[in-house]
């Protein structure tokens, strides 16, 4: 009798027992799906930010040796503006990405710096780039399209190139039929990559 019930209660836990298996599978799987998009998503824009901080360095940098040998007076306060800046790209933590401080930290740069696009491109806009290889026909072609995922003054990012490319080199995409552009099937299009080094080419 006892064998009984005890089966009767694991037909009715059944249920219950596999709802929360289930549940602890969903779970798990969605942890390493999050961790792996996770690391993608920082990838990408750590190299955007790394990629930005390294420009108003240089530019800051170069300025800065350039005025260091002007007498002029009234250039005292831009060379202080720009020890500012220097200073504080310096000081930026780029070893702690858990620093509650580095949105804090990137507001002030950018406060400093206030520069706005060169271009029009915005993230989600779909685009062509140039190809750097001559066609037979002469002319550099355009390759497929790709999405915007990240967009600095003078450069873009996509979901095709794991590299920055300079504006110059990008169009938006014309729509399907137009000429210009190649349209390829959905399983052409090469997923993201993972970006290791950022370079502006």
């Amino acid at each position: 009798m006892a064998s009984a019930e005890d089966l009767f209660e694991g037909i009715v836990m059944c249920e219950e027992r596999f709802r929360g298996e289930g549940y602890l599978d969903g779970f798990a799987e969605g942890n390493h799906v999050g961790e792996s998009e996770g690391k993608q998503y920082g990838t990408i824009y750590g190299s955007r930010v790394g990629s930005e901080l390294g420009c108003f360095l240089g530019f800051a940098t170069t300025w800065r040796q350039l005025l260091t040998h002007s007498s002029e007076e009234k250039h005292s306060k831009k060379i202080k503006a720009l020890d500012s800046l220097i200073r504080m790209i310096e000081d930026f933590s780029c070893d702690d990405p858990t620093n509650d401080k580095l949105q804090e930290s990137m507001t002030r740069i950018y406060g400093k710096v206030k520069q706005e696009p060169t271009h029009s491109f915005k993230v989600g806009d779909t685009v062509c780039i140039r190809q750097l290889n001559k066609a037979k026909k002469g002319g550099f072609p355009y390759g497929p399209p790709t999405e915007v995922v990240a967009i600095t003054r003078t450069a873009i990012l996509t979901a095709q190139e794991p590299i920055w490319i300079h504006a110059s080199r990008v169009k938006l995409c014309p729509k399907r039929g137009e000429a210009g552009c190649l349209v390829p099937s959905e399983t052409s299009v090469p997923p993201v990559q993972d970006v290791s080094e950022n370079s502006c080419t």
